[in-house]
């Protein structure tokens, strides 16, 4: 199945719903940050005060950003 481009999308007016299914529905990936010790901390801190694991927060801060969600 061709998937087409998360840009394609955007311009050609999409709902946020469309959007989001975008986002989530690709395949797996890694990626390595880089982030001063005390930026690590104080993220390790902010996640788990929000139940949650640090990669989900920061797919979730990404799929928020892309769809131009606040």
């Amino acid at each position: 199945m061709h998937q087409v481009k998360y840009s394609k999308l955007v311009h050609s007016g999409a709902t946020q719903t469309e959007l989001r299914e975008q986002l989530v529905g690709g395949d797996a990936t890694t990626i390595t940050m880089c982030d001063p010790k005390n930026i690590k901390e104080t993220e390790s801190d902010a996640v788990r005060f929000r139940g949650m694991g640090f990669s989900v927060f920061m797919r979730s801060c990404t799929i928020s950003e892309s769809s131009g969600q606040e």
